[in-house]
């Protein structure tokens, strides 16, 4: 309610789903999407005109160079990319310097615990050196179909992931991911400069 006119930073806006998303949800914004991938910001800017969206700028750009962006923002988003990073603290540090006094940052990160739930999964990936191709992943995705034990029953019905390919890569063939538990987060990313609002979860 404090916001007038928002300035908001989407970080890791990919094809523009989350643009989206943020530009319904907050009115009378000025939003800047930025990810690494051209081609993923192709594809959402062809969206953003099919929305009619007139409020929405794009740069490509890894999150570390926003350190030298010249200005601070309202709120950011940053979902499902700090976790692919090579260093996510450091990541989050940057986006925290862009963020103005009394400012909204809303991120999203892999939970260690929930991840344990189908670590198996990840476990065999890795020792069977499954790549990412659309063959690869469909093989792999029949492969956790027919073990029908704990994980593959949980995977099949908890996580919508599973049965997107681009997300089914995302989720257990990775190259580099990191995860969270709740100490880490407090300990690490809110310690004592930050207030804790709360947690968001999923509805499905």
């Amino acid at each position: 309610n404090e916001f007038n006119n928002p300035n908001i930073l989407v970080a890791g806006c990919g094809t523009g789903q989350h643009i989206a998303i943020v530009a319904d949800k907050y009115l009378n914004s000025q939003i800047l999407g930025i990810d690494l991938s051209l081609a993923s910001l192709a594809y959402a800017k062809r969206k953003v005109e099919e929305l009619n969206l007139k409020n929405v700028e794009f740069l490509q750009a890894d999150i570390l160079q926003l350190k030298n962006l010249k200005k601070k923002f309202n709120v950011i988003e940053c979902v499902g990319t700090l976790h692919h990073m090579e260093d996510p603290i450091k990541g989050f540090k940057v986006l925290s310097s862009l963020l103005k006094p009394s400012g909204l940052i809303k991120i999203a990160l892999y939970s260690s615990t929930y991840k344990s739930l189908i670590k198996g999964l990840s476990e065999y990936a890795s020792e069977k050196k499954i790549g990412t191709s659309l063959n690869e992943i469909r093989q792999f995705r029949k492969y956790i179909k027919c073990l029908n034990n704990r994980e593959s029953i949980h995977a099949q019905t908890y996580i919508k992931d599973f049965y997107s390919t681009s997300e089914f890569r995302d989720l257990l063939l990775h190259s580099q991911e990191h995860f969270f538990s709740i100490d880490q987060i407090k300990k690490n990313i809110i310690k004592n400069e930050f207030e804790f609002l709360g947690f968001v979860f999923s509805k499905d």
